[in-house]
């Protein structure tokens, strides 16, 4: 591939700073948590450093320049009082350091040179965090969806330390070679072709992979699942645009079928939306939320039957969506009915609603679930005037004294238990 060339072209006279930087890195994994927690900020420096003094065409005297700064910073570093303002004193140097390399007699070539120095920086920064919220995103996903416990607080610090101190440098040094024409639309197509739409694939692989476990043993999606699958839907949308500017033909052909591969996951969020909105009853997110879906959809629908659709007809109709959402449809009275006939099917089934409208009979045998159950939808319908609501004060006074009795009685039992204990 033609990015793995520049990379070689890049490195090639960069070998001793590259096992260097690597050296630092790789000795991060064998660090304790607590001295991962201490001492992360001393071994993110050092890399950047080591960047200053290969820029300042020192390279024979590497080595040495490698131990005095290493000791510097285990006496001055490591070794700090613990204030804030000593670690924000080393950052300043390095980072004045950085920006003054070469130090420049003329004004003018000293500051274009920082500023151009100062991209670069800022491109690598953005370009590493971009990747590891990728790695963190696929983790956070696994661990959502399967259950499984892939990063820890401490795994996740020991990941980004490590990656920080080999990436950071090596991105800079990318940048800062002989590639100085890699700017903003470069930049851009490094994000999207190596990390976002690789994002992308392994996302919709594994909400594949989750629709078929959830599909095999008969279960309903977790809540925040509709959210997951929206948003991977967005982001296909998104990306299979600027693909069209970035033209490439592996991700050309990606794009084609990836509306194929998202029938499964749309298919079980209408199936997760739909029972929770049953069981739950309509809320204004959940609206707003069923007409994003309702979009998502018919773009990927358009997507299956017209490859070269016009993304105009589209922006026409997200803009009559948000019309319509928001000042035709009346979401807040929708919500009310919606939150109010769950309500009436719950007091029929507790044999509370008479034939004519009024509510009657002993809260008192109510279990505690379905006790908080109806204290809140009646709470919803009192903030927002409900007519139902005002004529059956008397029954909502006596459900709200039999709860706050329970509630006591709840305090006073684990009270009791943590004195027991």
């Amino acid at each position: 591939m033609h990015i793995i060339t520049e990379l070689k072209a890049a490195f090639a006279d960069k070998k001793i700073l590259l096992l260097t930087i690597l050296a630092f890195s790789l000795a991060t994994i064998f660090l304790s948590p607590s001295q991962i927690a201490d001492e992360y900020r001393g071994w993110l420096l050092e890399p950047l450093l080591l960047v200053a003094i290969y820029l300042n065409k020192r390279q024979i005297l590497l080595p040495l320049y490698f131990l005095i700064f290493g000791a510097s910073l285990y006496f001055f570093g490591l070794k700090l009082s613990g204030h804030a303002s000593d670690l924000v004193a080393l950052y300043l140097m390095a980072f004045v350091l950085l920006l003054s390399l070469n130090f420049a007699k003329d004004n003018e070539k000293f500051i274009s040179q920082s500023l151009a120095r100062l991209l670069n920086l800022l491109i690598s920064f953005a370009l590493f965090h971009l990747f590891f919220l990728g790695i963190v995103a696929i983790c956070a996903g696994l661990n959502y969806l399967f259950g499984l416990e892939l990063l820890t607080s401490h795994r996740t610090q020991r990941l980004y330390l490590t990656l920080a101190s080999f990436g950071l440098p090596c991105l800079f040094l990318f940048f800062e070679s002989k590639f100085s024409e890699y700017r903003l639309l470069n930049f851009i197509k490094i994000a999207i072709n190596f990390i976002l739409n690789p994002l992308l694939i392994i996302y919709v692989a594994l909400l594949n992979l989750y629709c078929i476990y959830r599909l095999a043993i008969l279960e309903l999606p977790r809540g925040g699942v509709a959210y997951i699958v929206l948003a991977c839907l967005i982001a296909g949308f998104v990306l299979r645009g600027l693909n069209l500017l970035i033209k490439s033909q592996i991700y050309d052909q990606i794009f084609r079928l990836l509306p194929l591969f998202v029938i499964l996951p749309s298919v079980l969020l209408w199936w997760g939306v739909m029972h929770r909105v049953g069981e739950y009853g309509l809320s204004e997110p959940r609206i707003y939320l069923i007409a994003c879906v309702i979009f998502a959809n018919l773009s990927y629908f358009v997507m299956i039957f017209f490859r070269n659709f016009p993304y105009k007809f589209l922006a026409f109709f997200m803009i009559f969506g948000i019309f319509f959402t928001h000042f035709v449809l009346d979401t807040k009275l929708l919500t009310i009915n919606s939150q109010k006939e769950l309500l009436l099917r719950e007091l029929r089934a507790l044999n509370l609603l008479g034939s004519d409208g009024t509510l009657s009979g002993d809260v008192s045998k109510i279990g505690e679930e379905k006790l908080y159950f109806l204290q809140d939808k009646f709470d919803f319908l009192v903030e927002n005037g409900d007519k139902f609501v005002l004529e059956n004060k008397k029954f909502i006074s006596n459900l709200e004294s039999i709860s706050e009795k329970k509630w006591q009685i709840f305090s006073i039992n684990s009270g009791n238990i943590g004195i027991n204990v």
